[in-house]
């Protein structure tokens, strides 16, 4: 039999995270709020830089402290270094460090500033992963990106009065106190600690505020407070919710807000949302489709999901996406379909997500069509799918059906694959095998671990 597998190089290197992000696939909230950053500080300080000593890529600001708004540093001078995007290494050469938040101090200004203690002093390993020119201080501005520090030109600053009353709010133990003070901030006339409120609320998991964030994604004048709202709403994954939700998805006029909607309505599993994205989906954005097609990967189980068959020939952008959530709904419209796909579709990647498709329903009836291809190539530019095919393979299958197909894999030279292999027969090693199955396992596994 021919491969037909059509797999350019260059998508080698693509693969492993894009299935990752499939694999890993969550709309869980995972950043930490500005509340959160603002309690777990070291300290928090109002400085004037005097004096910026050392030399290029290893400087430092001297300064004087105002004020400690913890109590925590009791001196009245602190060195702090400069940290750029990037540092120069070997023969001129950069290394780029984009997760670093960038930190300009200027001679004479004054700033606030959110500390830590500084990684090198915590940990002396991690002096060997900094360039040897950084300026070493006890202490560094907090890796953040919100106004983690920030110039000031006097007391009033909105972003000073924020702190101070966070500050005030994390001396409280209770939680529910703590969200109750926090859901005063919704009406505040900055936008900035609307959508800090917002995510305080999720970060202290409180699932009060359902309400106030109904009434915030409705009436706000800003669309990115809105669109935290509505992510709030999917985070707490409230039924009280989705209504509006909806309601709003069909009126919202910013892009990005309807986007956040989107998210939240998958996050809720809201499965009437299903009619309302099919018709989004008829006439949205390659990237409204694809946002889309990624939240009805959440949601239960739909008939109506086999009409996005449909669109498998005009919309080529989206096609893995589109075969893999029809491959994983539990209809015999939608197994045929992937079926064929599975075994006609020229591009690899297309094979691929029929395979998590089953996967991701358990489709074990689909054992059968999938096992057939472990006559793929093991080597070169097939591992990929290889791996994918043993994964569905150990997942799907009995030990009866897995021993075997992986028998096919004993002439296989990639090293990947064989590991994976070895490591599938020992999985079945742990089941209740019959003498003669163990000892045919128990042959693979001798004939793997060399």
């Amino acid at each position: 039999m021919r491969l037909h597998l059509q797999f350019p190089r260059f998508v080698l290197l693509f693969i492993p995270v894009f299935l990752l992000s499939i694999h890993a696939y969550s709309r869980n909230y995972l950043a930490r709020s500005y509340y959160n950053v603002v309690k777990n500080a070291e300290d928090i300080l109002i400085i004037r830089v005097d004096s910026v000593d050392g030399e290029a890529y290893g400087q430092k600001a001297i300064a004087h402290i105002e004020r400690s708004l913890k109590g925590k540093i009791d001196t009245d001078r602190i060195d702090l270094p400069f940290v750029y995007k990037s540092w120069p290494f070997g023969n001129g050469n950069m290394r780029m460090s984009p997760d670093i938040v960038p930190v300009s101090f200027e001679v004479g200004k004054r700033y606030v500033v959110l500390l830590q203690k500084a990684m090198w002093s915590e940990n002396p390993n991690h002096a060997k992963l900094r360039n040897p020119k950084e300026a070493k201080t006890e202490f560094e501005v907090l890796q953040y990106p919100k106004r983690p520090f920030f110039e000031i030109a006097d007391t009033t600053d909105f972003r000073l009065w924020e702190i101070k009353q966070f500050l005030g709010i994390t001396k409280e133990r209770d939680t529910v106190k703590q969200a109750k003070a926090i859901l005063r901030f919704l009406p505040n006339d900055s936008s900035f600690v609307r959508i800090d409120a917002i995510e305080a609320l999720m970060d202290l998991r409180y699932k009060g505020p359902v309400d106030p964030l109904i009434s915030t994604l409705k009436n706000d004048s800003d669309s990115a407070v809105r669109g935290e709202a509505a992510f709030g709403l999917g985070f707490f994954r409230d039924e009280k919710g989705i209504d509006p939700l909806l309601e709003q998805l069909r009126i919202e006029k910013n892009e990005e807000v309807v986007s956040r909607i989107i998210d939240a309505l998958g996050m809720c599993r809201a499965k009437k949302a299903i009619p309302l994205f099919l018709s989004m989906y008829e006439t949205g954005t390659n990237g409204m489709r694809n946002n889309i097609l990624s939240n009805l990967m959440l949601m239960p189980d739909s008939s109506e999901l086999p009409s996005l068959i449909k669109y498998y020939a005009s919309d080529v952008l989206n096609r893995y996406p589109l075969i893999k959530i029809i491959a994983s709904i539990p209809t015999s419209t939608a197994h045929e379909f992937s079926a064929v796909v599975l075994d006609t579709a020229d591009n690899l990647l297309l094979k691929m997500a029929v395979i998590e498709g089953w996967m991701a329903s358990d489709f074990k009836k689909g054992y059968g069509q999938i096992a057939k291809w472990n006559f793929t190539p093991c080597e070169g530019r097939y591992w990929p799918f290889v791996l994918q095919l043993l994964y569905a393979i150990e997942k799907l299958g009995t030990p009866d059906q897995i021993v075997p197909t992986l028998k096919r894999y004993e002439k296989c030279s990639d090293k990947t694959v064989r590991n994976q292999v070895l490591s599938i027969l020992k999985n079945q090693r742990k089941k209740n095998l019959s003498p003669e199955l163990l000892e045919e396992v128990n042959r693979l596994i001798a004939i793997f671990s060399n």
